[in-house]
């Protein structure tokens, strides 16, 4: 039979199980989340990996095939000597045009002499002019070795059409200057291949210089043209294996995205695949929102569950009391009387302790009961039960409704005195009460009083029967006293 404090302590131990199954389920989902978003994550970046790889490749066979028509120019340029003449820009123009037609990625090829004299455009004719002051010509000037630079993207004036230069120096034999060749590439034909990638929405493949400076960008942003890209420049500048991932949020729109920079093998060049984390994380927020239904249902069943099993403890908890407590006077009935005494004796046995059992009778409550009706004999029981009750200061005593007008009092621990002292505060505890009755002056009650022997305590029977006589002796030698009980016979004390 529990007792409160253990229905309590069960109760709360569901509660606790409940809420530790219910954070278990939190950092389950938590968990699995945080690696699904990790995959998520892994696997994009990895996708961008290849296809920066792709559209590296593809910008540097471009720039290739560029370089190789720069390489023919500078074959003519030679032939014509050091000082190619302005007689001979209808022939430079000729043969410029003749290898540029075999690529439908070239705007225009050109040449400069050792003087900075534009000599010929393959696709119109152009009056000499100077350009001895252009970046491109002071720098191939300077040397005495060929190189290649790709100039910053412009729009043409002739056709209107963005385009970026490739440029080359001319020396001779001895590495005296013989004047520049170069090649305008058209930037829609970069940004035309790059519009048939699967991208998605929110994502941009753009083809830089290793300084940042944008050379083509699709979707393409006139305004992004004249831009640097510095957050790539320098994560190609410490990349070792020439391709590097970073986040970054976006210049031009401000959305956070997932940026690989891939360095093309011949150029100074490098491929950039920007992915929204949106969009990377798209697939990703439809299984987060799938585990935070799973977490609810969980949850709610465990919450639900703990609080159906709180609330059958409770109604069970309520059944017992109601099945251990005297619906009429509030104290312990019948039932609860004989496990406690049980379990007293069991420990007195086992300590070596003493118990004391009072047996209490309401005197002539059944002349009480008819004179005055069973309204005023129920309340005269609760007066008297409230009464004895009320002497009850040991958390082990316990004060129980026997049945009918009769009480009994579980006292352990107690010697012969101790129980006589109770017996005599219950007795004068009733008396004080002043409850008139049709006989006497009030209502009494008579007590009768046993110590357990150690044959009693592992059999409370005779323990009882002593305790039973010795209330019975009460009654006869004149009630509204106790009467103690030893082993061989009976002692009043009033």
């Amino acid at each position: 039979m529990w007792s409160k404090e253990a229905f309590r302590a069960v109760r709360w131990s569901i509660a606790l199980i409940t809420f530790i199954l219910v954070v278990l389920q939190c950092a389950l989902h938590v968990n699995l989340l945080l690696k699904n978003r990790e995959l998520t994550e892994k696997s994009t970046v990895r996708d961008m990996h290849n296809l920066a790889k792709a559209v590296a490749e593809q910008a540097d066979g471009t720039f290739g095939s560029a370089e190789n028509l720069l390489f023919g120019a500078e074959k003519i340029v030679r032939e014509l000597g050091h000082q190619p003449e302005i007689a001979d820009a209808t022939k430079l123009k000729t043969e410029l045009k003749g290898m540029q037609s075999l690529h439908g990625i070239f705007l225009s090829t050109f040449v400069v002499n050792r003087d900075g004299l534009l000599l010929s455009v393959s696709d119109r004719d152009v009056k000499p002019i100077n350009v001895a002051d252009r970046n491109y010509f002071i720098t191939h000037h300077d040397r005495t070795t060929s190189v290649t630079l790709i100039e910053n993207p412009f729009v043409s004036r002739a056709s209107g059409i963005w385009s970026t230069t490739m440029t080359r120096g001319v020396y001779d034999s001895k590495h005296q200057f013989l004047g520049v060749v170069g090649v305008a590439l058209r930037v829609p034909y970069f940004v035309n291949f790059y519009s048939k990638l699967d991208l998605g929405l929110d994502s941009s493949v753009v083809l830089i210089r290793a300084d940042g400076q944008i050379l083509a960008r699709y979707p393409f942003i006139e305004s992004a043209m004249t831009t640097r890209l510095d957050e790539a420049s320098k994560e190609l500048a410490k990349s070792g294996n020439n391709i590097g991932s970073f986040k970054a949020k976006s210049p031009f729109d401000g959305i956070d995205r997932r940026v690989v920079v891939k360095r093309l093998n011949n150029y100074p060049v490098a491929a950039v695949i920007s992915v929204s984390q949106k969009r990377i994380l798209e697939g990703w927020y439809e299984t987060l929102a799938l585990h935070v239904v799973l977490l609810c249902v969980g949850s709610l069943c465990s919450l639900g569950a703990g609080a159906l099993l709180w609330f059958q403890l409770i109604a069970i908890e309520q059944r017992t009391a109601e099945s251990l407590f005297d619906e009429l006077t509030g104290l312990p009935n019948r039932r609860a009387f004989e496990h406690h005494l049980i379990q007293e004796a069991r420990r007195a046995l086992r300590s070596g302790r003493t118990l004391c059992l009072l047996m209490i009778d309401v005197d002539n409550f059944k002349r009480y009961n008819d004179v005055k009706g069973h309204g005023a004999g129920d309340q005269c029981l609760r007066i008297v039960a409230s009464a004895l009750a009320e002497r009850i200061n040991r958390p082990g005593d316990m004060v129980t409704r026997w049945g009918g007008e009769e009480f009994c009092c579980i006292l352990p621990e107690s010697d012969e005195a101790g129980a006589l002292s109770m017996a005599n505060s219950m007795l004068n505890a009733v008396r004080q009460q002043n409850i008139a009755h049709p006989d006497s002056a009030y209502v009494t009650i008579s007590v009768g009083c046993a110590l357990a022997t150690l044959e009693e305590l592992s059999s409370i029977a005779g323990l009882k029967e002593r305790a039973d006589a010795a209330l019975y002796e009460a009654k006869r030698l004149g009630r509204d006293r106790c009467v103690v009980s030893t082993k061989t016979k009976c002692m009043e004390n009033i």
